[in-house]
């Protein structure tokens, strides 16, 4: 099977989104008005070489579309929980609290329409209170 990260560029270049690679982290960086979306691809290789599905990279690119057009959008404390995440992350999340050896209780929001969880970051807290 092709290596996922290749077939993850393929798709950005296939749908013409322009991406680099962070020096420091190693992860991609899409440039989107001015924001930058950092793109981890630890789980999307887990996941597609388990189940073989390589069908889930373009499902994913289409994710990372989604966060692209709902990060304008303000967000909603409504719609922050708690989620439970393995630990083994290159770069953790801003809000976390350890709840095992290998887990934590990290802070997230999900997106309006259910179909997008992104960790909450400072600035999520900076636009809630711009708004709010």
């Amino acid at each position: 099977m092709m290596q996922v990260q290749t077939l993850f560029e393929d798709e950005l270049a296939r749908r013409k989104i322009a991406w680099s690679i962070d020096a420091e982290s190693g992860r991609h960086v899409i440039v989107c008005d001015e924001e930058r979306l950092y793109v981890s691809l630890e789980n999307l290789t887990r996941d597609v070489s388990t189940s073989g599905d390589t069908g889930k990279i373009s499902r994913f690119v289409d994710t990372i579309i989604e966060a692209r057009n709902t990060s304008i959008k303000p967000p909603s404390a409504e719609r922050l929980f708690w989620n439970l995440e393995p630990n083994d992350y290159v770069e953790p999340p801003f809000y976390r609290e350890a709840v095992s050896k290998h887990a934590d209780r990290v802070l997230v929001h999900l997106s309006a329409d259910g179909t997008l969880v992104s960790w909450a970051t400072p600035e999520l807290s900076d636009h809630q209170s711009q708004d709010g």
